[in-house]
């Protein structure tokens, strides 16, 4: 019986679209599977500072043709713990440009002033988160300068709030008084506890304000069981995952173990003076902790890799790259039980998982 054959011109042109199929799905982005998040992705990336209105923003970006399909590159408005400046994020950062998200940074004062331990630069209104949104707004409309070699425009419909500790309070509250829409995402990492000090509202963010984020945008909480920057370590845990049942749409709410966190460098690893100035390990971590410094990388000691770094990868992935589509490896990840899940990290003491389908809640 005769058989067909393919034509080796055929078979190469079959190989490839699967490779392509492989690489890429519907959205046009790389997959989880195909560029694993603990891994930099494929794109090249470049660093620009700007200071449009007296503000002064870091951009971290990719320099990549933009792929097939997607309107535009995602964008990450990312807002800095009290105290702390980029360096303490940067490695975090570039990461998440080389799979394809351009994050911007905002400043309060500036860089150095910003990055100090006194006198102390504080805001948790979200005004500056806001003013990282409007830029881009900006950049997206032609009124302010694109950063030099970004090729394409910006996708408006794929914004991320994130942030740490102030941060993460500025981000949950902008998020909460937005319409809804106008980000899909918000990372909050070791925020404030809720409705109580210390500090007390309104440094602090309120269950109302948690619940009216997460009705307008997916929500990822991260914090650790040896945070001590809000009291006693033992206690901030399970304070914040209360502050977090008062979401009520697609949330992850993770503590991370004390044994992962606790594994962050000692000051004595640091150099007293990085590239962007004077460091002062001691002076920040003594007053909260290894725990609370988990999401943070540790300026001049590479060896450290925040545990968080990694899932905060596949969060924005799994909703600017894929919309949150539940066939994406990205969501199986994030949502799913397979051994390289969220919920299989050994670094992750505990953890909550929800979905929202139709007009139930959904723990996962």
């Amino acid at each position: 019986q005769k058989q067909s054959q393919m034509s080796p011109v055929f078979k190469i042109g079959a190989v490839f679209w699967a490779v392509c199929v492989y690489v890429t799905n519907a959205s046009g982005w790389a997959d989880c599977d195909a560029k694993p998040p603990e891994l930099d992705g494929a794109f090249e990336h470049a660093f620009w500072a700007a200071q449009p209105n007296e503000t002064q923003f870091y951009v971290q970006y990719p320099t990549a043709t933009l792929p097939q399909g997607p309107k535009g590159w995602p964008v990450m408005i990312f807002m800095h713990a009290l105290n702390l400046g980029w360096e303490w994020y940067q490695p975090q950062i570039e990461r998440w440009a080389s799979h394809g998200i351009v994050v911007v940074f905002p400043f309060i004062k500036s860089q150095t002033q910003d990055d100090t331990v006194y006198p102390i630069v504080s805001d948790t209104t979200g005004k500056w988160l806001q003013k990282g949104l409007d830029l881009v707004r900006d950049m997206a409309s032609g009124a302010s300068a694109m950063p030099p070699g970004l090729q394409g425009t910006l996708d408006l419909a794929n914004v991320a709030f994130a942030g740490h500790n102030m941060g993460a309070v500025s981000a949950l509250r902008i998020a909460a008084s937005s319409p809804k829409g106008t980000v899909k995402l918000v990372i909050a990492m070791h925020p404030f506890p809720c409705d109580i000090g210390p500090p007390p509202p309104p440094y602090t963010i309120t269950k109302a304000e948690i619940q009216q984020a997460g009705d307008k945008a997916g929500l990822i909480l991260f914090t650790s069981e040896d945070d001590a920057a809000f009291g006693p370590a033992s206690w901030t845990a399970g304070r914040e995952k209360k502050c977090f049942a008062a979401a009520t749409g697609n949330a992850v709410f993770a503590s991370f173990s004390a044994a992962a966190c606790d594994a962050y460098p000692d000051c004595s690893e640091f150099p007293t003076q990085g590239p962007f100035g004077k460091l002062d390990c001691k002076g920040k971590i003594h007053a909260t902790g290894k725990g609370h410094f988990c999401p943070c990388s540790a300026p001049g000691v590479p060896k450290w890799v925040s545990p968080q770094q990694m899932w905060v990868t596949v969060s924005v992935r799994a909703y600017l790259h894929h919309d949150l589509d539940t066939n994406a490896a990205c969501y199986d990840l994030l949502y799913g039980s397979g051994p390289k899940s969220l919920s299989s990290d050994a670094n992750i003491a505990d953890k909550q998982l929800q979905k929202k389908s139709s007009n139930s809640l959904v723990v996962v």
